[in-house]
């Protein structure tokens, strides 16, 4: 028997892979942002997916970086600027960068010690991390929202099957009226609509009397003090 796979644990299962390919540097930098891409189309976030296009394709940019802009935002986030004004800094893709650092690393491991190469290597291996990191927060924050939303799903559909329960064993009356509603608001006409109108309200007299019988006695909800009498429940 084969299991029926929903949107949100596709969404889930991904989740979880992205998220191991950080933890574990198990995957190529590329494979993840495109991942990340599957993703996005999957659960859309606009601003994230520009990001992703930023880091895949470089920081385009003919004029000094404004505050405030988007590219701005990810540059600042990612530590990529390399002066205190901001207006410049490290525009590569981030699959350059990547490419980039092992090449330098390769070099450091054949002996080269030139000055500028360990900088460049603790440069580009700070800015790594950092998209690292943020990409790592945005799925770990997806995650967590999606597991949030099936215990709160659980939950709600455990009481929700207790509260129809309730109803059908003490209030078959009422749900026997339903059809008869369907019927006449089907036929669209006024005296239909009429009719079913009626036994709408006929429906929840009867459903208040169930869940909560009318008495002379107020009731107390919250601070308030309520009537509860046959003309007010």
């Amino acid at each position: 028997m084969k299991i029926r796979t929903t949107k949100k644990d596709e969404i889930t299962n991904l989740l979880e892979e992205l998220l191991t390919d950080i933890e574990l540097d198990r995957n190529e930098w590329q494979q993840i942002l495109l991942k990340t891409k599957r993703l996005l189309r999957l659960r859309p976030d606009i601003q994230i997916e520009k990001w992703i296009d930023l880091e895949l394709f470089g920081y385009k940019n003919k004029e000094p970086f404004k505050k405030g802009t988007f590219s701005y935002k990810f540059m600042e986030l990612t530590g990529r600027f390399s002066n205190f004004e901001r207006t410049e800094g490290i525009t590569s893709s981030f699959l350059s960068i990547d490419s980039f650092l092992d090449a330098e690393k390769t070099k450091l491991k054949l002996g080269n010690k030139n000055i500028y190469l360990s900088k460049n290597i603790s440069i580009f291996s700070n800015l790594k991390g950092k998209i690292m990191a943020l990409l790592h927060d945005y799925f770990t924050e997806i995650y967590y929202q999606i597991k949030y939303e099936n215990v709160v799903e659980s939950i709600f559909e455990s009481y929700k099957q207790e509260i129809d329960k309730s109803i059908i064993s003490e209030s078959k009356e009422v749900i026997e009226m339903l059809p008869s509603v369907m019927d006449r608001l089907n036929e669209n006409n006024t005296e239909s609509i009429s009719q079913a109108l009626t036994t709408c309200r006929r429906i929840i007299d009867s459903f208040a009397d169930v869940v909560f019988p009318a008495q002379d006695e107020r009731v107390s909800l919250g601070n308030q003090e309520l009537e509860v009498k046959k003309r007010k429940c």
